[in-house]
């Protein structure tokens, strides 16, 4: 992550995130006044799927374009550490300034309000609106256009991304050090080590990259475990690729090498479906097989680096194993254009179909077997209370030997059930909206690159 400076309008609403140290530089002079929400500790955040709603309320499209919007938001309602933590805003008087964290509470907390409510007949059922977020959309990326239909991967990172960046750099418990981490680095953050080892030196070349979601390209790949073992491939730079050594000071054949190196509680995958041929786009429209059940370890850095088999099999745990808890499917010849829906697990594994404002349940072999699936969302299947300094610890590359990939048997839902209510702490939506009083903090703001 690069961090910039950036001087807010006082008007701007700011959210608190958690209380992490950072070396960042910093000057008192040049500081804003900001506005804050309550600060939200890492130790406060809990992956408790026995809160999710039990019943589905849909969001309205109006012909507006809006369903690549509905769609990521019905997902990210299913995300228990993201509404956890958003439920825990209060609102913010901001001064009529857009704020998304605030406008995802709102939304979200009405899905969830709307839902303790049965209804027979979908037809009578509330429908929620994500209409006010349609409206901003060019906030979020310069390329989105209010009305027209966008990419929904592109969405979900725009969102995230503009997320922490109305997270406070600093924690609202007037702390003066600033802080490297947001919230949502830690509930959707992806470290991935890229490498580069000189076959004559021997010396190895590394730099980290972090992401929110996961994209793989599904080219010639019919399944997600393909897709994974392709997108952790190395790659031999020789000949005409081959690689400047500045050690060396020379062009040298090396090794090129992508491993995933630290995964966050919360998992999101996306098929790469565009692709360009002869200067044209066109979308990949070929089924892909994936599990409930997702075993990450064959594609951790550890594994791909350790050549200690004692220590990769400790590191082999539930931490590296995932859960299905939502899809989101497209339907067309471009990924701009179509239709987006999605499926999602509620209370009790009951999965349901959820197309705008209409929504039916479904067994989980539809959601096993769309072909239009295009983002999956997973989940840990058991989750750690950690702290913020040991959720990204690095790992030692205890050995520069060529990497053996370690094929593990599949594994049953039996095997690993979901054990994610490690706290009583529950998400509570509210019923209205109730203002609360903001701090007046003097503070910088970061914005991430990456």
């Amino acid at each position: 992550k690069v961090f910039n400076v950036d001087h807010t309008s006082e008007e701007e609403c700011i959210h608190s995130t958690s209380n992490i140290e950072n070396n960042v530089k910093y000057s008192k002079s040049n500081l804003s006044s900001q506005l804050y929400h309550s600060s939200v500790s890492q130790e406060e955040i809990f992956m408790n799927w026995n809160d999710l709603r039990s019943h589905v309320v849909g969001l309205s499209n109006p012909g507006k374009n809006l369903c690549y919007i509905n769609a990521v938001l019905q997902c990210l309602a299913d995300t228990p550490p993201f509404i956890n933590w958003l439920f825990q805003q209060g609102e913010l008087s901001n001064n009529g300034k857009f704020c998304i964290i605030c406008e995802l509470k709102n939304i979200i907390n009405s899905l969830y309000v709307s839902a303790t409510e049965v209804v027979s007949d979908e037809k009578q059922q509330f429908v929620a609106s994500a209409g006010v977020i349609s409206k901003y959309v060019p906030i979020l990326s310069p390329a989105f256009k209010i009305g027209e239909q966008e990419d929904s991967s592109l969405f979900i990172t725009s969102l995230l991304d503009h997320c922490a960046s109305y997270l406070s750099s600093y924690s609202a418990t007037g702390s003066t050090v600033p802080i490297s981490q947001t919230v949502i680095d830690t509930i959707f953050g992806i470290k991935l080590l890229s490498t580069i080892e000189c076959s004559s030196c021997l010396k190895l070349f590394t730099k980290e990259e972090f992401f929110y979601m996961l994209s793989v390209e599904i080219n010639n790949i019919n399944s997600l475990s393909e897709a994974l073992i392709h997108f952790t491939d190395q790659e031999i730079l020789t000949g005409e690729n081959a690689y400047h050594c500045s050690s060396c000071e020379n062009l040298v054949t090396a090794r090129k090498g992508l491993t995933i190196h630290t995964l966050s509680d919360i998992l999101i995958i996306n098929f790469k479906r565009s692709i360009t041929l002869n200067n044209r786009t066109a979308k990949l429209s070929h089924k892909l097989n994936f599990n409930e059940l997702l075993d990450c370890s064959s594609y951790m850095t550890f594994q791909q680096f350790d050549s200690n088999k004692e220590n990769m099999e400790n590191n082999i745990s539930d931490d590296n194993i995932y859960k299905l808890y939502a899809v989101i499917c497209h339907h067309g010849d471009s990924i701009e254009q179509g239709h987006y829906w999605s499926y999602i697990r509620t209370l009790n594994d009951k999965w349901f179909l959820v197309d705008d404002a209409h929504y039916r349940d479904v067994p989980l072999v539809e959601v096993l077997d769309n072909p239009s699936a295009f983002i999956l969302f997973y989940g840990k299947v058991s989750y750690k209370n950690k702290r913020h300094d040991t959720v990204y610890e690095q790992r030692a590359l205890t050995s520069l030997s060529t990497p053996q990939r370690k094929r593990h048997q599949s594994l049953s839902i039996s095997d690993c059930p979901l054990v994610l209510n490690q706290s009583s702490n529950s998400i509570q939506p509210s019923n209205s909206q109730q203002e609360q009083n903001c701090t007046e903090t003097s503070t910088i703001s970061a914005s991430k690159n990456s």
